[in-house]
């Protein structure tokens, strides 16, 4: 494994599943998306995100706050 490349074993999210699970607007996970801030794949027309995606984003943003 390596790169930034999305897994087949890896689980996969929906952007209504992330706005459950952080409480907040669907729009909010797709405006991540749309700015590059979290990785996805547009699936049958709705967007997927991995977990291992969604860990990088967390762990960037982890890092982004140690900075300030």
């Amino acid at each position: 494994r390596g790169g930034d490349r999305m897994y087949v074993d890896d689980i996969y999210y929906t952007t209504e599943d992330l706005a459950k699970l952080f409480k907040v607007h669907p729009r909010t996970i797709i405006r991540l998306i749309e700015n590059g801030q979290l990785e996805a794949s547009k699936v049958g027309g709705q967007w997927r995100i991995s977990a291992s995606s969604l860990g990088k984003m967390l762990e960037e943003t982890k890092n982004n706050k140690k900075e300030e």
